[in-house]
């Protein structure tokens, strides 16, 4: 009897065991979900930190080099040599050069892009807001093209590594309607001083427009690419900073007139 009674206490204490042992299982199952779940957390939260640091920083580097670039004459602000075209992949800045023009885009970003391969820069005509000559120069004081950003005397530390700095420089004027010379005809086509007006005003015009599409100003865009971190954080695409310059010493001439 006695021996029975202590076997089925020792079953009881073995059962009882087993279900203390299950539920530490459990509890510490929870414990170590909850710790990977603060984790991640932590780790999304830290990649997103970062990002918006890198992203600030990024644009600082480009609006100091757009403000180095306008110190500059107004001749002397011309790229140095062609800017190469680029592999076309919306993370390259060089992707908008297209021939000896500059694709000046809406939207340098692509728009919901995931985090699979960059997608192709979107050079679609809704997308683009202009099209224009590079202006380039090897005048004393031009600015290379592309430049890491140590040589471009950005501080080196471990943020800013292998940073690239990008210029396009390119021409931004106003030329008019390829059917101005036919608008102009359609205006003058009544009274006696038709004859007159309509002998000077195509050639006036067209002379001025010409002018103005190379003389008015340039466009000054600046691209920086930064490295991305260990934990993959950082800038997926580089940030772009764009100005215009007007020419101090434009004066356009049209036969004989002044215009502006």
């Amino acid at each position: 009897m006695a021996q029975r009674l202590r076997t089925s206490r020792t079953s009881r204490v073995r059962e009882e065991g087993g279900w203390i042992l299950v539920e530490a299982l459990v509890a510490a199952t929870i414990l170590i979900g909850g710790i990977a779940a603060t984790l991640v957390a932590f780790d999304s939260t830290t990649r997103a930190s970062h990002t918006s640091e890198r992203e600030a920083e990024a644009v600082a580097i480009a609006e100091k080099e757009v403000e180095r670039i306008l110190s500059k004459p107004f001749a002397q602000i011309n790229d140095c040599t062609q800017p190469p075209a680029g592999t076309g992949r919306s993370d390259d800045p060089s992707s908008w050069v297209q021939g000896t023009k500059f694709f000046v885009a809406r939207n340098f970003r692509p728009q919901g892009a995931t985090d699979g391969t960059p997608p192709a820069a979107d050079l679609s005509s809704a997308n683009q807001v202009a099209l224009e000559p590079l202006a380039v120069s090897n005048v004393a004081g031009c600015v290379p093209p592309e430049e890491d950003a140590s040589t471009a005397g950005v501080q080196a530390d471990s943020k800013i590594s292998h940073t690239k700095i990008y210029r396009f420089i390119s021409y931004r004027g106003e030329p008019c309607a390829s059917n101005v010379n036919a608008k102009v005809t359609s205006s003058l086509n009544s009274g006696s001083i038709q004859a007159t007006l309509l002998a000077t005003a195509g050639t006036d015009l067209t002379a001025a427009c010409a002018a103005m599409g190379t003389q008015e100003a340039k466009r000054v865009t600046v691209a920086v690419v930064l490295n991305r971190l260990d934990n993959n954080a950082g800038l997926r695409y580089p940030v772009y900073v764009s100005t215009l310059i007007p020419n101090p010493n434009a004066s356009l001439h049209a036969t004989g007139t002044v215009i502006g």
